[in-house]
């Protein structure tokens, strides 16, 4: 439990995930070259929703390959089963079964008296974008990296930054928050 812990931890700060995001990553995601790709977006069929690469720092890639299951999912639970399980109820509504929060994310800040919530892990990675930084002091960058669409008068002119760019800020904080 506790390496599944500092995976997730790693991926929040890697890649601006949320735990949603970690659950519901597959092996396919990850390529040879050491990057995780993926689509991002609260409605999976959404056109326009990012599709972003995340260069992976070589502390993610060793967790990865430490938890990494054999299935279609790169993490689960000991017994299999996902750590989010989305179903519909009685009522057809939808139901979400938060196994993460419950029993990998409450015991791990427990034991280690930590009281923050794991959200602002990826909102801390993103604010540290925002300092200055050869590569780093780019709005569209930090919104690239949190895999967010664009929007709003101040965006209006949004370019997408370069993978070079991108790969350079998610290095950059791997200096802040790991060296």
């Amino acid at each position: 439990m506790e390496m599944g812990a500092v995976f997730i931890m790693l991926l929040f700060c890697n890649c601006g995930f949320r735990q949603s995001d970690v659950a519901t990553l597959t092996s396919d995601m990850i390529s040879k070259n050491g990057y995780l790709t993926r689509k991002r977006a609260k409605n999976k069929k959404k056109k326009d929703a990012p599709v972003v690469s995340w260069k992976l720092w070589p502390e993610t890639i060793k967790a990865v390959n430490k938890v990494k299951s054999n299935g279609e999912l790169l993490f689960v639970r000991d017994n299999g089963l996902p750590w989010v399980i989305d179903t519909l109820n009685s009522e057809n509504k939808r139901s979400r079964d938060d196994v993460f929060r419950r029993e990998l994310w409450k015991p791990f800040t427990k034991k280690h008296e930590w009281r923050l919530p794991s959200d602002l892990i990826r909102g801390s990675a993103g604010n540290l974008l925002k300092v200055d930084s050869e590569f780093t002091n780019q709005l569209s960058v930090q919104i690239k990296f949190l895999a967010q669409k664009p929007s709003g008068v101040a965006l209006k002119h949004y370019l997408d930054p370069p993978q070079c760019d991108l790969d350079a800020a998610v290095m950059f904080l791997r200096t802040q928050l790991l060296e």
